[in-house]
Order: C-alpha cells, then sequence, then structure tokens
C-alpha cells in the first residue's frame, strides 16, 4: 500500500521534465482546464445573481450555487499551484527574470 502511495506521488509532483510524456499536450491540456473552470466559475457567479434577483431569497437556489462556486475556485487554485509547482506554468514578466543584464552606470 504505501508503495503505491509513493508511485502516485512521484507521478504527480515529479518535475515535467522527467516524465516520457509529450510535453506540449500536458501544457495545453492543463491551461484548457484551467481556462474551462474559470468559465464556469463566471457562469456559476452570474447565474447565481440571477437566481438571487428572481428568488428574492425565497429558495436555496443561490446557496447550491455559492457552493458550486466554492468547490471550482478550490479546483482552479489547486490546478494553479499544481502547474506552477511542476514547472507547467511560470510568469514571464520583466521584474519576475531571474537573470538580469548588468545595466551601465548613468554618468
Amino acid at each position: 500500500h504505501r508503495g503505491t502511495t509513493n508511485a502516485v506521488s512521484t507521478v504527480l509532483f515529479q518535475p515535467i521534465a522527467t516524465l516520457n510524456l509529450p510535453i506540449g499536450h500536458l501544457y495545453m491540456a492543463l491551461k484548457i482546464a484551467i481556462i474551462v473552470l474559470f468559465l464556469l466559475l463566471v457562469v456559476s457567479l452570474f447565474t447565481s445573481f440571477t437566481f438571487l434577483m428572481k428568488d428574492k431569497g425565497g429558495t436555496r437556489r443561490t446557496w447550491y450555487h455559492l457552493s458550486f462556486r466554492l468547490v471550482i475556485a478550490t479546483l482552479l487554485m489547486i490546478l494553479l499551484i499544481y502547474g506552477v509547482y511542476t514547472g507547467q506554468l511560470g510568469s514571464n514578466a520583466p521584474w519576475d527574470q531571474h537573470n538580469f543584464e548588468a545595466r551601465p552606470s548613468q554618468q
């Protein structure tokens, strides 16, 4: 039983470069999953708002959509953390670059 858990965690949390999988497909699958979850989150937000305005608090549909949104947001955060941890997601911002070129001093 312990060997199975270690094998699963090795595959899940092993850096993506060391796996023998088509990397391009994994990158795209993760990005597509993140986009789909984000769109579901936005749709659920507007659906919940519609139910709130229509029902005036008479039904529990707004609460059901709130719990659905909470689950979707949690899954989205897990995917984002997983993507950053495995190196599939990263930042290309200029202030986040690790190798800065030395600037000539201004005189």
